[in-house]
């Protein structure tokens, strides 16, 4: 079963991709895929997940032109987290509803990475759905709504002040909708403790960045990566990082 759900995640990683992709250039979701330089129709030689990129060395197979590392890199990043979903879902013997609960909101956390990283974007058109997705499920498994109201308006509210006080230069509009989604799946608490790594694994990053003299003060930074990021860990580590954070003050 790790080994089916490591290679499910290859294949999902796989079609991530794609709709990363196509959502950005304004294309169908339908349709084969093909080579973005010569546009070829590529065959299933050349889709394989991971193989192809290794057996094609990072080019295409009909123009050479270089494959983006963000293929393979997505792919392998979604089969590890579903293998790490698993890991997780057997140790606390849940239903298979919260299995697919954090599959399918790994897989939306993934695209909203690779969007704000890549194209400085968390677009509604996967925030949204999430949102309605990841609510309805939590409420079938039994989570307070308490927490989850609770934690979407908070975390949300609080992306929304920085919004307003800021005219939108702190902080995007999709940061207040990505605010809502922690904590509708998180709840209360580990919504708080999500936000509060994303600025503490932010931080650590931008002054890594600013010693090596790669950003200025005023360099924009997609914080929407460091909130996905975030939000996962706590996902898959449950309240682990809430208990520390806790013990610790």
């Amino acid at each position: 079963m790790p080994l089916f759900l490591f290679l499910f995640g290859l294949i999902v990683g796989s079609f991530l991709n794609v709709v990363i992709l196509r959502t950005q250039a304004g294309e169908s979701l339908l349709g084969r895929s093909r080579c973005p330089s010569c546009k070829r129709t590529l065959g299933i030689a050349e889709l394989v997940p991971l193989l192809s990129f290794l057996a094609l060395r990072a080019a295409c197979r009909f123009c050479k032109a270089k494959i983006s590392w963000q293929y393979p890199l997505v792919e392998l990043a979604t089969g590890l987290l579903f293998l790490f979903a698993f890991l997780r879902f057997e140790d606390l013997g849940g239903s298979l509803i919260f299995l697919w609960r954090d599959l399918i909101t790994l897989s939306f956390l993934v695209v909203l990475f690779v969007s704000d990283l890549k194209y400085g974007l968390l677009p509604d058109q996967f925030t949204l759905p999430a949102i309605v997705i990841v609510f309805g499920m939590n409420l079938w498994l039994g989570m307070p709504l308490w927490s989850l109201l609770a934690g979407g308006a908070a975390i949300g509210g609080f992306f929304a002040m920085q919004h307003f006080f800021s005219n939108g230069r702190w902080v995007g509009a999709g940061d207040i909708r990505f605010g809502v989604l922690m904590g509708v799946l998180l709840g209360f608490a580990n919504g708080i403790t999500a936000l509060f790594l994303s600025y503490l694994i932010g931080a650590v990053f931008a002054l890594f960045l600013l010693a090596r003299k790669k950003v200025g003060l005023k360099t924009e930074i997609p914080f929407g990566t460091f909130l996905s990021f975030a939000t996962a860990l706590v996902l898959l580590t449950g309240s682990w990082f809430v208990d520390a954070y806790f013990s610790f003050f």
